[in-house]
C-alpha cells in the first residue's frame, strides 16, 4: 500500500517531460556566424540565442525544475530577461547572457531528470521491500521474480540514459507490484478468516458429544494440511482449499449433532446461544460508534441478566423488552439486536426453541453490524518523510493494533474515505476500530 501517492506526484511531471524531441544545438553554436554579415548577422545571431534559451528555460519547466531544481532554473530565467534587456543596447552583451540562460536552463533539466529518476527507483524499490515483507515472494515466488527481473531491467534503461523508455516502464512495474501486493494480501485474509471459522467450529464441537465423528476427524485432518500449507508451504490456493473443506466438514458435523439432540439438550443449546448473544450485546453496548452518517453514538451499558427469569411468560418477556428499548435509546441496530433477543426469550420461555435460536442468531448479526462501527480511537495520519505512514504501517504500531496485518480492520473501517488502501493523505483522520470486538463486512462487499 505504500508509494503510490510518489509514483503518481513523480508521474505526473515526468509525463511532460519525456517526448522525443531534436537535440539543441551546443552551447558553442548558439553564436555561430549567421549568413549575413555585420551588425545584421550579429542581430539575427542574438534573436536565435535568446530563442533557444527561451525553448531550454520551457523544456526545464516541463521536467519539473520548479520543484527539483528551482534555484538554477531562476538563474536562468534571470540570465534571459538581461538578454533581452540589452538586445538593442549591447548585443554582445545580450547574446553572453542568452548562452547563460541556456546553460544553467540545460542543468536544471538535466538535475531535474536525475532527481526524477532517483524518486522512481526508490519508489520501485520501496515496493521490493514491501513485498518480501508481506512474504510475497514466498507466497507467489514466480510472481515475484517477475517483477523484481523487471525493476533490474527498469533500472538498466535509467543508467543507458533511455530516461523516457524507464519512466514508461517504471510506471507498469510498479502498478504490477501493488496488484500482486494487493491479490497476495486479499486470499490471505480470506485464508485467515477461514482458519478462524474453522477453530470456532472445533471450539463448539468440543462440547457436543453427539458429534459426527467421522467428520470430526476429516475437520482436524483438512485443518492441519492448512496448516502446514500456510505455514510451511506457502502454498496459498491449498490453505484456502484446506480450510474451507474443513470448515465445511465442522458445520456437516454439527448438523448431525443437532438432529441426534433431544429436546432438552436442544433447549440446553437454545440456552447456550442465548446467554452467549447477551454477552455479545453487553460488550456492544460499551462500544462507541460512529455512524456512517458521522454520529457519534456513546456507549449505553446494558445487562441482560436482569430480564431473565425462568418463571417468566411470553407475554411478560415481550412486556419488559418493549419497555427497556424505550428508556435505552442507542444506535437502531443495537436496538435491533436487543429487540430480536428479547423475542428469542420469550420465544425459549414459550418452549418453541427453533424459533428462539432463530431470533437469537438475528440479533447476533445486527449486534455484528453495530459492532463494525465501533471506533477505539482516532488517528491523523503524519507526514514522515523517512518513513512514508500507510495503513500497514500504522497497524503496526504498538499503540494502534502492533500487527500490520490487521491494515484491513483500518480500511474497511474508514472505506468512505479511503478509496484506495494504497493512497492516504497526512492530515486524514482514521476511525481505528477495536481489535478484537469490531466485525469485518463479509469478504466482496
Amino acid at each position: 500500500m505504500r508509494g503510490a501517492r510518489l509514483v503518481a506526484a513523480v508521474l505526473f511531471s515526468l509525463s511532460l517531460v519525456y517526448c522525443r524531441t531534436a537535440p539543441e544545438p551546443a552551447p558553442d553554436e548558439l553564436l555561430a556566424a549567421p549568413t549575413e554579415t555585420g551588425d545584421a548577422g550579429q542581430t539575427v545571431a542574438v534573436v536565435e540565442a535568446l530563442r533557444q534559451a527561451r525553448v531550454a528555460i520551457a523544456r526545464a519547466a516541463e521536467a519539473g525544475a520548479e520543484t527539483y531544481d528551482p534555484f538554477v532554473l531562476e538563474e536562468a530565467r534571470s540570465a534571459l530577461q538581461e538578454g533581452e534587456r540589452l538586445q538593442t543596447s549591447d548585443p554582445e552583451g545580450a547574446g553572453a547572457a542568452a548562452t547563460r540562460a541556456k546553460l544553467k536552463a540545460d542543468e536544471a533539466y538535466r538535475n531535474s531528470l536525475g532527481l526524477a529518476r532517483r524518486q522512481l527507483v526508490l519508489t520501485m524499490d520501496l515496493l521490493v521491500q514491501e513485498l518480501k515483507d508481506n512474504q510475497v515472494d514466498r507466497f507467489t515466488p514466480e510472481e515475484y521474480a517477475a517483477v523484481d527481473a523487471e525493476v533490474a531491467r527498469v533500472k538498466e534503461l535509467f543508467d543507458s540514459g533511455l530516461l523516457a523508455d524507464g519512466s514508461d516502464a517504471a510506471a507498469a512495474v510498479t502498478r504490477r507490484m501493488q496488484d500482486l501486493r494487493d491479490t497476495v494480501a486479499a486470499q490471505l485474509a480470506r485464508v485467515l478468516e477461514l482458519k478462524r471459522a474453522t477453530e470456532m467450529l472445533q471450539d463448539q464441537i468440543g462440547a457436543a458429544s453427539e458429534a459426527d465423528a467421522a467428520q470430526v476427524a476429516r475437520m482436524n485432518e483438512l485443518y492441519e494440511k492448512g496448516q502446514m500449507a500456510l505455514l510451511e508451504r506457502y502454498a496459498l490456493d491449498d490453505a484456502e482449499r484446506d480450510f474451507g473443506a474443513a470448515r465445511e466438514a465442522g458445520r456437516t458435523a454439527l448438523r448431525a449433532a443437532d438432529v441426534e439432540m433431544g429436546t432438552e439438550v436442544t433447549r440446553a443449546r437454545v440456552d447456550e446461544l442465548m446467554y452467549a448473544v447477551m454477552s455479545e450485546i453487553e460488550s456492544a453496548s460499551l462500544l462507541t460508534v460512529i455512524t456512517d452518517e458521522e454520529i457519534v453514538v456513546d456507549p449505553v451499558p446494558w445487562e441482560g441478566a436482569r430480564f431473565l427469569s425462568a418463571e417468566e411468560d411470553a407475554a411478560s418477556s415481550r412486556s419488559m423488552a418493549d419497555s427497556a428499548l424505550e428508556q435505552v435509546p442507542q444506535h437502531a441496530l443495537l436496538q435491533r439486536a436487543k429487540e430480536l433477543w428479547h423475542r428469542g426469550v420469550a420465544e425459549r420461555n414459550a418452549g418453541d426453541y427453533r424459533r428462539a435460536a432463530s431470533y437469537f442468531e438475528q440479533a447476533q448479526r445486527y449486534r455484528d453490524a453495530h459492532a463494525a462501527l465501533a471506533v477505539m480511537t482516532t488517528y491523523t495520519v503524519r507526514l514522515i518523510p523517512e518513513r512514508r505512514e500507510s495503513l500497514w504501517r500504522i497497524a503496526e504500531y504498538d499503540f494502534i493494533y502492533g500487527n500490520p496485518w490487521l491494515w484491513p480492520k483500518i480500511w474497511h473501517r474508514n472505506r468512505k474515505l479511503i478509496q484506495d488502501p494504497d493512497l492516504i493523505f497526512p492530515g486524514w483522520q482514521l476511525y481505528i476500530p477495536p481489535k478484537e470486538v469490531a466485525v469485518e463486512p463479509p469478504a466482496g462487499q
